[in-house]
């Protein structure tokens, strides 16, 4: 777990304490964090916690080097990235273990979720097969019918060690993706138990407004996210798929897109001045509508 924020941490930590499952390690990681984390670990006496403490920021400068940072102390079979401010169901663990359990040649495993905080009726996931192939899941993926997230997801730690750890890229900005996408060539097994519980509040990066540093970050991570869902499917191709390598690709663009325009309309007028030119270089419209856009946006 990196820890960074304090507001929802006790929250977090106790969900994952009281797992009816017994048997794992909750590794700690503060960042480097000017808030009372250290006060609220010593409040715990579990002998299942390891808590180490980055001597400068890691997070700040690059979010999944955070990640991997802790994924380094991880000395299980099986890894979960926790959140500073998501939540276990009590049963997470033992029914997630029973999966891992009946599908040992797959190295990504999730269950369904639901949301908390925003003020919002909370949205829950379609049911997806127990087992799909890579291709089916990416399908109901790439098409958002299941959420985007790293919290919930377990991950076959040799696997993940062998990939390079979770996958860099700027703000992190699809970084679950593109290490979902590099974990799922065995297929992935999903729990069609509620078994998360993701939060949204305004400190999330996915729920922020981009000032122009974010901006430029997540338009550079647009950029590296197409480069490798193209490599991807080039590198492990899937002749045989129920569903063509083609259309995974078409869906990856227009989701691309989706969360481009989204990333674009939560800036406000002066990341739009500062970064134009990239806004430019990494839009598929033409350069009138893009011209038309940018001009929309600043005027109103």
């Amino acid at each position: 777990m990196p820890a960074y924020k304090s507001i929802y941490l006790k929250g977090a930590i106790d969900s994952i304490l009281n797992q009816s499952y017994k048997d794992f390690e909750l590794v700690i990681v503060n960042d480097a964090s000017p808030e009372n984390i250290d006060v609220i670990i010593k409040n715990y006496s579990d002998e299942r916690i390891r808590y180490y403490v980055n001597e400068e920021n890691v997070g700040g400068k690059n979010l999944v080097a955070q990640w991997n940072r802790c994924l380094s102390h991880a000395q299980g079979e099986f890894v979960i990235l926790a959140t500073d401010d998501d939540e276990y169901m009590p049963d997470y663990l033992e029914k997630m273990n029973i999966l891992t359990d009946k599908y040992p040649s797959v190295d990504a495993f999730r269950p369904r979720i639901t949301h908390i905080g925003g003020g919002q009726t909370p949205d829950i996931e379609c049911y997806m097969p127990e087992y799909s192939t890579r291709n089916i899941f990416l399908y109901f993926f790439f098409k958002r019918y299941i959420s985007t997230g790293i919290g919930f997801w377990i991950f076959r730690k040799s696997k993940l060690d062998e990939i390079g750890g979770y996958q860099d890229i700027p703000a992190a900005w699809f970084a679950d993706d593109i290490t979902v996408m590099a974990l799922s060539n065995k297929g992935v097994v999903m729990s069609n138990d509620i078994l998360f519980k993701f939060r949204i509040h305004s400190q999330a990066i996915s729920d922020k407004h981009n000032d122009a540093n974010l901006l430029e970050m997540k338009l550079h991570a647009h950029e590296d996210f197409e480069n490798y869902y193209k490599e991807y499917f080039l590198r492990y191709p899937e002749k045989d798929a129920e569903i063509s390598d083609s259309i995974l690709l078409q869906l990856a663009d227009i989701l691309n897109r989706q969360i481009w325009f989204y990333d674009i309309n939560r800036s406000s007028k002066k990341a739009i001045i500062k970064n134009r030119r990239l806004i430019s270089r990494t839009s598929k419209l033409s350069q009138f509508l893009t011209i038309r856009l940018i001009l929309n946006k600043l005027l109103h």
